[in-house]
C-alpha cells in the first residue's frame, strides 16, 4: 500500500556531510601538529649534540694533537654530518705530522636547516657540503681562526663562526660561540 510519501534515503544529509568534514579537520590539524613538533625536537636534538661535538674537540684539542671539527650538510641526504680530523704529532725520525680523519657522524636530521653568522660578515649563511671548520688554540681553549676555507662562495684568509642557528618545525635554536673562552652556549 502506498501512502504517498517518497523514500528520501538516497544521499547524506546536511548535517552528516559538516560531520565528516570537521573529523577529517580534526584528523589533518593533529597531523600538521605532530609534524610540526618533530621537526621542533630535531632542531633541539641538533643543538645539543652540536655542541656536544664542539665540546669534545675543544677537550681533545688541548692535549698533544690537534684536533678539528669538520661540520658540512650531506649532499646526498640533507643531513648535517660532523667529522673529527686530528692531526697527529709524530716522533722521531723525519718528525712531521699525519691527519686521521675521525668517524662520521649524524648530529642533524634532513628537517634541520642549519645557518651560522661569521666574523667576516654579520649575515646567516646556510650551511653547505662544503662546510665549516673549528679549531681550538691547545694552551687556552679558545677557539682558533681558520684560513682558507670557502665561506659563502668567497675564500677569506681567517674567519670564525660567532652563531650558530638551527632550525626546525618553526622552532630555531641558537649556539653562541665565544671565540676568546672557546665556549659553546644556547640561547
Amino acid at each position: 500500500m502506498k501512502t504517498g510519501l517518497r523514500d528520501n534515503n538516497k544521499g547524506f544529509s546536511l548535517i552528516e556531510l559538516l560531520v565528516v568534514i570537521g573529523i577529517l579537520a580534526l584528523m589533518l590539524g593533529m597531523f600538521l601538529l605532530s609534524t610540526n613538533v618533530i621537526g621542533r625536537t630535531a632542531a633541539r636534538q641538533c643543538s645539543k649534540q652540536l655542541r656536544h661535538e664542539l665540546e669534545q674537540v675543544r677537550v681533545a684539542s688541548m692535549g698533544k694533537n690537534k684536533v678539528t671539527l669538520w661540520l658540512y650538510k650531506d649532499s646526498a641526504t640533507g643531513k648535517i654530518m660532523v667529522q673529527q680530523i686530528t692531526t697527529i704529532a709524530n716522533i722521531g725520525d723525519g718528525a712531521g705530522t699525519t691527519p686521521v680523519d675521525g668517524e662520521v657522524r649524524e648530529v642533524g636530521s634532513a628537517r634541520v636547516t642549519l645557518d651560522f653568522v661569521s666574523s667576516v660578515d654579520a649575515t646567516r649563511t646556510p650551511l653547505d657540503s662544503d662546510g665549516i671548520y673549528f679549531e681550538f688554540n691547545r694552551s687556552t681553549g679558545a677557539f682558533k681562526k681558520v684560513k682558507y676555507s670557502e665561506l659563502g662562495g668567497q675564500i677569506h684568509d681567517e674567519y670564525t663562526i660567532k652563531e650558530i642557528y638551527m632550525t626546525g618545525g618553526g622552532l630555531t635554536e641558537q649556539l653562541t660561540l665565544h671565540g676568546i673562552t672557546g665556549k659553546v652556549t644556547e640561547d
